[in-house]
């Protein structure tokens, strides 16, 4: 089947050229609206660069620590980082892709639109592969390979890129999508507050990686074909050859994981199902209905409006001594804004007792493994509070679906700008749903930092004074991630003028003086200028926060943006 006429699409693009060319107000449309379309023609140039510096940082730290292990768990930390985002990036690409809509019209099966939605994934994954070579590469050059050892570092790079796309497909397909956003998320704030408080915390987090590569290249499977490269030197070491049979066990799940993806992926129109006009908990005690939904007649639907049945408050506000703490603080206004920001209720107990349930695990998992080894016990640890605090950082910082995006007519509108909602009401209702859980989340810090210490040889008093300052900083944070939400639905920076120039100062340097001042309060010696330090960095991203505010209530923003390819 031919889908393209070349001819016709030359003399199209033509007539469109000359149109264009004959407006000075479609020239100016089309130059705004090409703004974020245009390619980046020099970016291949540059995006070497990305290698280099992994090479770079994993030479440095095998130079320092003086074992290859852990320049390769440097890379391990990498490539786990980069499958969170390549994970998010096939599901999106499967099913929130902007070509999706275009090609819901041609007269294709399903199959052949998954194919091209794939190799067009595929297709962006090169740089990685590129990266992984560059930084192999390093690494035989630091060892002084022969020409066929350098084959086979190339060769282990290229595995270790085949692994990252099975994970990949086997976490898309089997695994849900949310964890692995906040999980890249607090993988990249790591590794920025280590890059800028590297004078600090710089030693200690490459004292800590070098004990616990082994470990963890053991545990993370990405690391497990980087791991191979420790049978090319002169002194190498032999176990990690029995990887080789997980390896290929991960890469023989890749066809199973396309085949279930492309099952769940259908390229339709979705319909939603009828919804239920019965009142919660009369469907509750009702119980489910799989043949048909639950309806009732018009007597019933009068009896209810009658007697005002369909304006009483939700029920989640009646499922918790917090939950009904939050409800009886909010304003009326509030809780209007609450039922359209949390449809399905803000559920706090729960989330809690997972989160608590998990940290007790991860202790006894941390407990049973120090039985082993000291190193086995710090990476369980390490593992668990990472899961634990990723689950922590979705719940405090949960907004909803108010700056969920909606694409109509080639723009991006977030959702709350289509209602009569304000920039500080709404940041008012997030901002308690946050301090309703605050003593949670300092009492999870306190512990978890009590708990690490004891277990490293810390001072407990000195791990629940950390835990509390990171409380704290959590707390700070809420206030520049509101406005980092606002700011991601908002045409901000649409034009090169002296106010984006102005405002992009505005928030790196708030941004490098939040850090700046938060590594400060954590790692000072002195106690008394850490927390004053730590107070500048909680009032500083609160005035982050009132500035912002000021810029936006002043009309300075767009509540739409164009879609980035």
């Amino acid at each position: 089947m031919k889908l393209h006429a070349p001819g016709f699409e030359r003399a199209l693009r033509r007539r469109v050229r000359r149109t264009v060319q004959g407006s000075r107000e479609l020239k100016k449309e089309f130059r705004q609206a090409n703004r974020f379309r245009r390619p980046n023609r020099f970016g291949w140039v540059f995006r070497p660069l990305y290698g280099c510096l992994l090479g770079y940082l994993a030479w440095l730290v095998t130079a320092q620590t003086g074992h290859l292990a852990t320049g390769l768990g440097l890379i391990n930390l990498w490539l786990f980082t980069l499958l969170t985002f390549h994970t998010a990036a096939l599901w999106a690409c499967l099913n929130a892709s902007l070509d999706l809509p275009a090609l819901h019209l041609l007269p294709v099966p399903d199959g052949r639109i998954f194919r091209w939605q794939l190799q067009k994934y595929f297709r962006s994954t090169f740089f990685a592969l590129m990266d992984l070579g560059i930084a192999f590469g390093v690494l035989a050059a630091a060892q002084h390979f022969p020409p066929w050892k350098w084959a086979l570092a190339l060769l282990l790079a290229a595995l270790s890129w085949l692994m990252l796309m099975a994970l990949a497909a086997l976490a898309a397909a089997r695994l849900p999508r949310w964890p692995f956003q906040f999980m890249s998320a607090t993988m990249i704030l790591l590794g920025v507050a280590v890059f800028f408080t590297r004078t600090v915390l710089g030693d200690f987090a490459i004292r800590a990686l070098d004990q616990c590569a082994p470990t963890l290249n053991l545990l993370l499977p990405t690391g497990w074909a980087a791991s191979l490269f420790q049978l090319l030197p002169a002194d190498r070491q032999w176990w990690p050859a029995f990887l080789v049979v997980p390896i290929a066990a991960i890469l023989w799940t890749t066809r199973d994981s396309l085949r279930r993806l492309a099952g769940c992926v259908r390229f339709r129109e979705y319909l939603l199902a009828l919804p239920s006009d019965v009142l919660p908990e009369e469907a509750e005690e009702a119980g489910p209905s799989p043949d048909k939904p639950l309806q009732l007649g018009p007597t019933a639907i009068e009896e209810i409006i009658q007697t005002r049945r369909f304006l009483e408050p939700p029920l989640w506000p009646q499922r918790g001594w917090l939950e009904q703490r939050l409800w009886r603080w909010l304003t009326p206004r509030e809780r209007a804004l609450a039922d359209f920001v949390f449809p399905k209720g803000f559920p706090i107990a729960a989330p809690w007792k997972s989160i608590l349930r998990n940290l007790a695990i991860a202790l006894v998992g941390a407990g049973a493994a120090g039985l082993i080894s000291p190193t086995a016990r710090l990476s369980v640890l390490g593992l668990g509070l990472f899961v634990t605090i990723c689950q922590t950082l979705a719940q405090f910082f949960s907004q909803g679906r108010a700056f969920q995006p909606m694409w109509c007519s080639g723009v991006n509108t977030p959702i709350y700008a289509g209602f009569g909602i304000g920039f500080r009401e709404l940041s008012g209702l997030l901002f308690k749903c946050s301090i309703i859980q605050l003593p949670l989340v300092l009492a999870f810090t306190a512990t978890a930092g009590c708990l690490t210490a004891l277990m490293t040889g810390f001072p407990a008093v000195t791990g629940m004074i950390f835990g509390l300052k990171i409380g704290g900083l959590f707390f700070g944070g809420r206030f520049i991630m509101v406005a980092f939400a606002f700011s991601s639905g908002t045409n901000d920076n649409t034009r090169f003028t002296f106010r984006t120039v102005a405002l992009g100062a505005f928030i790196a340097v708030f941004g490098l003086l939040f850090l700046g001042l938060a590594g400060a309060g954590l790692f000072l010696p002195a106690p008394l200028p850490a927390w004053a330090l730590w107070g500048g960095a909680v009032l500083e991203a609160y005035g982050f926060y009132w500035i912002y505010s000021w810029f936006y209530n002043a009309g300075r923003f767009d509540l739409m943006n164009l879609p980035r390819r």
